[in-house]
């Protein structure tokens, strides 16, 4: 079964596991498919009904809905993308920003900067991977802000910014990298 109507059908389907397995089959066997299918997946697979359950193929299915949104290159994904990075769950937050900065539009600059200032490390790590991959000059005052007043900053998102600030050419002193002591080694 390899058409395009007969998998979507089965992608309605009131079963969810007949609608993950109809969702692989499509990401599997069509490079190109309906933005609206596409972003009603990401909203079932990270916030919505698939999210409750992560079985091995709900994880699966992540891996291969973001693989897709990052290699597709399809600005048309910016848009509905840019909400996720405001998201409540903290996962969903970075993995939006990843998907934006795999993009690289300048339409998801301002979300970003946003997101540097996040409560989570981890999203402020990937929002500084991502405004680095989009290389968006008007950020670049922003970053370095972020960065020079955050020395002490996780380590993780320091890299990124430091990224992000050498990607734009921006001049920056890089802050010294903290030391472990051995007492604090395990």
């Amino acid at each position: 079964m390899n058409h395009l109507h007969n998998w979507l059908k089965l992608y309605q389907s009131p079963s969810v596991p007949v609608q993950k397995r109809a969702l692989r089959g499509l990401l599997q066997h069509f490079n190109e498919l309906p933005t609206s299918l596409i972003m009603d997946a990401f909203e079932k697979l990270f916030v919505g009904a698939y999210s409750v359950n992560l079985d091995m193929l709900t994880r699966e299915l992540r891996y291969i809905i973001i693989t897709y949104l990052k290699h597709s290159n399809n600005l048309l994904f910016v848009e509905p993308l840019l909400p996720y990075a405001s998201h409540p769950d903290n996962n969903v937050r970075s993995v939006a920003c990843d998907l934006l900065g795999a993009l690289q539009d300048k339409r998801a600059t301002l979300v970003l900067l946003q997101r540097l200032t996040d409560p989570i490390p981890f999203v402020r790590r990937s929002a500084g991977f991502a405004l680095a991959s989009i290389r968006d000059p008007q950020s670049a005052d922003v970053i370095r802000d972020q960065y020079v007043n955050s020395p002490h900053e996780d380590i993780n998102v320091l890299i990124a910014l430091e990224t992000a600030l050498r990607e734009l050419g921006v001049p920056y002193t890089q802050h010294p990298w903290p030391i472990q002591s051995d007492s604090t080694r395990k």
